[in-house]
């Protein structure tokens, strides 16, 4: 709803209640607060200045099962958030705002002690309004949301319409860069819990990233296109096409520096600068986004990153994907090794990855699996038989290290492991060549 109705509202509902309220949203996000702020306690200090009710006190208050009873009541309820808390300050009556069986959010106010019933029924009249103001924001931003929505999937297809809408959103003859902006895979069960859907957690970050680059970087526009949140942002004005690519990455971490009290974060990939005058450029910038989000997907955590950093991780995706649309590696060294442990209930894959893994040292790799060096080197001689490799040729050592890579890459992605060695190898070069000559004699004789 527009600011001046929204603060007004609220004094009218505190000086009715004779008491400082906020109207928030279901995320206890700020939507307008009264006057008298001061007469409440430090916890509501902080809750308007940062916008939104501490993490700390909401998290009390998810404990004492608070928001449970809020959205079960029609009417007010009585909070002792001194206890809940433990820290000084007032308790609080609040109310959820409802449409129907929806709850669009809530009015708290801070309160020396139980409303009277006169002043009840006045917070239960108070949501009703706010219910309806809120319906009618929401539908002008659902409108406004969706047209640029199109706009930016429109841009981004890189087809006949993309000068168009490029145009429409004010990026014309623009140097800019596509960001892409997603949950990790990991996310879902943390995301499940919390009572949200995927899509739901989607849009409130959305709202939060628009909001972020709105202020960090002017003149960029953000919307969720699918399951994926898109920025379009453009250079500095007056500044140099070297400087997109780094103010990308500035905005982006600090965005996800905001976020890091969410369980898992969020991954953020950023695509090539391109010119927003060749709408196949644009197109290529968000396929750079896309493909560095499938790699940060698979990572537990969130980051940021360039395509350029995740290339040669995203290539092995492709290769993995390949190789299962034609039915699996058929019978490379390390299949030959995983099919042996398979049936005899050995650990020949797991020897010959960590040999790869610490770069032919015998001493060091027998110590990761907690055998002595001497029947470490006999399983390694008996793997290389069994797999038909031979550890002194460079080719043969990488290409392994490649097969290792590409089964636990397959492995991650499917949320599974697929044998021993899936959670210890590494990517590797050829690197282990410096030390590999005595070693691979070591392993053969």
């Amino acid at each position: 709803m527009p600011a001046e109705d929204s603060f007004a509202l609220a004094n009218a509902i505190g000086s009715l209640l004779d008491a400082p309220i906020t109207i928030e949203d279901r995320d206890s996000q700020i939507l307008a607060f009264s006057d008298r702020q001061n007469e409440a306690d430090q916890t509501r200090i902080e809750t308007i200045l940062g916008r939104g009710v501490p993490r700390h006190a909401r998290l009390a208050q998810e404990r004492a099962g608070v928001f449970k009873r809020l959205h079960a009541d029609e009417k007010p309820i009585f909070i002792d958030t001194p206890q809940i808390e433990g820290a000084p300050g007032l308790p609080r009556v609040a109310i959820a705002v409802r449409a129907g069986d929806q709850v669009l959010g809530s009015i708290w106010a801070a309160v020396p002690g139980p409303l009277s019933d006169e002043k009840e029924q006045v917070l239960v009249d108070a949501a009703k309004v706010v219910a309806l103001q809120l319906l009618r924001h929401r539908i002008g931003v659902d409108i406004d949301r969706q047209v640029r929505a199109d706009l930016i999937a429109t841009a981004l297809a890189g087809g006949v319409p993309a000068p168009g809408a490029i145009e429409r959103l004010g990026l014309a003859h623009r140097t800019v860069t596509v960001l892409g902006l997603s949950l990790p895979n990991g996310n879902s069960a943390d995301t499940a819990a919390s009572g949200q859907s995927r899509r739901q957690t989607l849009e409130r970050i959305t709202d939060s990233f628009a909001f972020h680059l709105s202020v960090a970087a002017p003149g960029a526009v953000v919307a969720l296109v699918g399951d994926v949140c898109y920025a379009i942002v453009p250079a500095p004005i007056r500044k140099g096409k070297e400087n997109v690519t780094a103010m990308a990455q500035r905005v982006s971490n600090d965005f996800l520096d905001r976020a890091r009290d969410r369980p898992g974060g969020v991954a953020i990939g950023i695509g090539r600068v391109v010119s927003s005058s060749d709408p196949a450029d644009l197109a290529r910038s968000r396929h750079d986004a896309d493909r560095t989000l499938r790699v940060l997907r698979q990572e537990p955590a969130g980051r940021v990153a360039v395509f350029a950093d995740v290339q040669v991780d995203e290539l092995l995706l492709e290769m993995g994907d390949q190789l299962r649309n034609e039915g699996g590696l058929l019978d490379g060294p390390i299949a030959r090794l995983h099919h042996h442990d398979r049936e005899h209930g050995t650990t020949m894959a797991e020897t010959v990855a960590q040999w790869l893994d610490h770069l032919g040292n015998t001493l060091n790799a027998s110590a990761a699996m907690d055998v002595h060096p001497n029947t470490f080197r006999y399983r390694l001689r008996r793997a290389a038989e069994i797999a038909r490799l031979n550890l002194n040729d460079p080719d043969e050592r990488f290409a392994a290290m490649l097969e290792f890579r590409v089964t636990r890459q397959r492995s991650s992605a499917e949320g599974g492991r697929s044998g021993p060695d899936a959670s210890r190898t590494r990517r590797h070069g050829s690197g282990c060549e410096a030390e590999s000559g005595s070693s691979a004699h070591e392993a053969r004789s």
